[in-house]
């Protein structure tokens, strides 16, 4: 009876490795859509594993107890997990909130940055969380696929100076609408710069330096003299490494930057350049048991990570200065950050200005928007008068 469950089971792993190939899955649950590189590895590879158990139960089924016995091990061992990680979902399912944002057409592939905003969009962002609306606003790109900053006075167009900033979703303005952004607020107060908003939702350091790297921006911005103003947060450091839960959720085709004898050297993306790690994270990132633990791989950052994070800053630093040599690059500390204090030696190593802002104010009640944990307008508006006159004090 044994003998004949161990061939039944050997057969059936066998032709199931054969039969769950990427091509059958991607037909069956992907709409016709392949399942993309790292799926199509972690595929791979369980088919290689289950093929591998039922050929040994097969073999051993009748000649060694003792490896059978270990090969069923691993099969209730396997159920268990399954049985674990369907409880874990169902639990996930029933706690997690239904949060919904609609961004069709703002973004597109870019084999530089990973993406990019494509340029002309026009987009009606409404994030909701059980169907309670968190902020219904408008996001304009610009043909260049920056964030539209528009004038008072659509006449007055002439200005001699510029500010750029670059940054994630917090220079960029999420859940605000084109006004009240803190670079509208800038250009509101600074009658004399034309602002520029470049920054993307999701980026990283590495992104930031690739952009600048990618671009001309003496073609981009024609004022001659300006300030280039990098807005920072904690998660940067995140996006730069690229951590298990950074990567899971968008970072798969993000450029890949490493230090090598202290250079910022790029390996494709954090997909092609760090293939077995990928495939890892991306394994650990489908358990719903870990899901509910927030389990996050190299979620403490060391002195690789924030070393590396500052040399692509300095690069930053350095590509806009060949551009502007006499105007200014800053990093900005926006409120709520905590490894300041980390970051600073390798500021001051590598000369570079920088502002503090991450005691400035708590971001919470009428700074962060209801449901979200972005900052509000006010929060625009309050570090607007502060970055004024610490840019200008006279």
């Amino acid at each position: 009876m044994i003998l004949r469950i161990s061939r039944f089971l050997g057969f059936a792993a066998i032709l199931t490795s054969v039969l769950c190939n990427e091509f059958i899955l991607s037909a069956l649950f992907a709409s016709g859509e392949h399942t993309g590189t790292v799926n199509t590895y972690i595929i791979r590879i369980l088919q290689v594993l289950v093929f591998l158990w039922g050929f040994l139960l097969l073999i051993f089924a009748k000649r060694n107890n003792k490896i059978t016995a270990v090969l069923y091990g691993i099969l209730v061992a396997i159920l268990l997990i399954a049985i674990t990680e369907i409880v874990c979902y169902i639990i996930y399912k029933a706690t997690d909130p239904d949060i919904h944002e609609s961004l069709a057409g703002l973004y597109e592939p870019d084999p530089v940055t990973g993406y990019k905003y494509t340029p002309d969009a026009h987009v009606r962002a409404v994030r909701t969380i059980d169907d309670e609306v968190i902020y219904n606003v408008e996001y304009n790109i610009d043909s260049l696929g920056r964030r539209e900053v528009p004038l008072e006075n659509p006449l007055d167009t002439v200005r001699e100076k510029f500010i750029a900033f670059f940054g994630c979703s917090v220079a960029f303005g999420a859940g605000l609408n084109d006004n009240q952004t803190l670079p509208w607020y800038i250009q509101k107060s600074l009658q004399d710069h034309k602002i520029y908003n470049y920054g993307v939702m999701g980026y990283g350091a590495q992104q930031v330096y690739a952009k600048i790297r990618q671009v001309s921006l003496a073609e981009e911005i024609r004022e001659k003299e300006g300030i280039c103003i990098y807005e920072f947060i904690d998660e940067h450091i995140d996006r730069t490494v690229g951590t298990m839960e950074v990567y899971n959720l968008w970072a798969q085709d993000c450029p890949y930057y490493y230090l090598n004898d202290n250079m910022i050297r790029r390996n494709g993306t954090f997909t092609t350049g760090r293939p077995l790690r990928s495939v890892v994270y991306a394994i650990l990132g489908k358990s719903y048991l870990l899901k509910l633990l927030k389990f996050n791989l190299s979620c403490k950052y060391n002195s690789y990570d924030l070393a590396l994070t500052a040399g692509l800053i300095k690069g930053s630093d350095s590509l806009f200065r060949r551009h502007y040599k006499q105007s200014r690059f800053i990093v900005l500390f926006y409120p709520g950050t905590e490894y300041v204090d980390e970051m600073i030696p390798y500021l001051e190593y590598y000369g570079i200005e920088y502002l503090d802002y991450s005691s400035f104010f708590e971001l919470t009640g009428k700074y962060k928007i209801p449901g979200d944990y972005h900052p509000t307008e006010e929060a625009s508006k309050t570090i607007a008068v502060q970055l004024c006159k610490d840019l200008y004090p006279d």
